[in-house]
C-alpha cells in the first residue's frame, strides 16, 4: 500500500502545535518584528548626522564582520557550559545598548560607532549561534527540515516586512525638511530600538532549554570569574 503523506498545510499546523517549538517561534517572531523597523536608519544616520564617509562604513561593515568570526569562537565555548537560552538573553541585553552608541556620535567623534561594530559582530554571532542551537534542540529529528522551513519563513518574513515599510516610510519621512536636518527623530528611533530588545527578555521567558543555567547564574559567573 502507498504510504499517506501529511498535506503541507497539515506539516505547518503539527510543527506550530509543538508547544517547545512555539515558544521559540513567537520569540523570533516578536523580537524580528521589533528590530526590523530601525534596520533603514542606521547607515541614514552615519551618512547624513556623522558625515561619515562610504568608505569609513564599509570599514565598519568588515570590522564587524571580523568580530562576528571571532564571537562563534568566544560564545561556542559558553553555550557549551551554559546552555543557549541564558547566552541569547545576555547577548540581547548587551546589544540593547548599541542604538546608544549612535545617540552620542556626531560629526568628528565617530569612535563610539567603532564600538558598536566590535561589539555588535561579536554580540550578533552569540546570538545567531544560541538560536540555531535552541532551534536544533526543539526540532524533532524526524521532521527537523520542517521545523526550520517554518522558523526561516515566519521569522525571516517578520523581519522582511518591517523593514521593508520602514524603508518605504523613510523616503517619506527623510523629505520632510525638519527630520533630514535635525537628530531628534532618529535618536528617538535608536532609543525605540534599545527598550524593544530589552522587551524581547520578556519573551524569552517562554523559550525552554532544558538543564541550561539562568541568566542572572550565567552573568555572574563570568563577572566571578573576570575578576580573578
Amino acid at each position: 500500500r502507498p504510504v499517506a503523506h501529511a498535506s503541507l498545510g497539515d506539516s505547518w499546523r503539527e510543527t506550530i502545535s509543538d508547544k517547545g517549538f512555539r515558544g521559540l517561534l513567537v520569540f523570533g517572531l516578536v523580537f524580528n518584528l521589533l528590530n526590523g523597523p530601525a534596520a533603514p536608519y542606521w547607515i541614514v544616520f552615519m551618512r547624513e548626522h556623522v558625515h561619515l564617509s562610504i568608505s569609513q562604513i564599509a570599514i565598519f561593515a568588515l570590522i564587524g564582520q571580523g568580530a562576528r568570526v571571532l564571537g562563534l569562537f568566544f560564545w561556542g565555548r559558553w553555550v557549551d557550559r551554559f546552555g543557549s537560552r541564558p547566552i541569547l538573553g545576555l547577548c540581547i541585553a548587551i546589544a540593547a545598548t548599541h542604538p546608544l552608541y549612535y545617540v552620542i556620535a556626531r560629526p568628528g567623534f565617530s569612535w563610539p560607532l567603532y564600538l558598536d561594530a566590535i561589539s555588535s559582530g561579536l554580540v550578533w554571532a552569540g546570538i545567531e549561534l544560541a538560536m540555531f542551537n535552541l532551534l536544533l534542540a526543539a526540532a524533532r529529528p524526524e521532521r527537523k527540515e520542517m521545523y526550520f522551513a517554518v522558523y526561516t519563513t515566519v521569522t525571516g518574513l517578520a523581519l522582511s516586512a518591517t523593514a521593508l515599510v520602514a524603508g518605504h516610510l523613510s523616503d517619506d519621512v527623510m523629505a520632510l525638511h525638519w527630520v533630514a536636518s535635525s537628530r531628534g527623530p532618529l535618536i528617538g528611533i535608536f532609543l525605540w530600538t534599545t527598550l524593544s530588545r530589552l522587551a524581547c527578555l520578556y519573551w524569552l521567558r517562554g523559550v525552554h532549554e532544558p538543564r541550561a543555567h539562568s541568566v542572572g547564574d550565567t552573568v555572574r559567573w563570568i563577572v566571578r570569574g573576570a575578576e580573578r
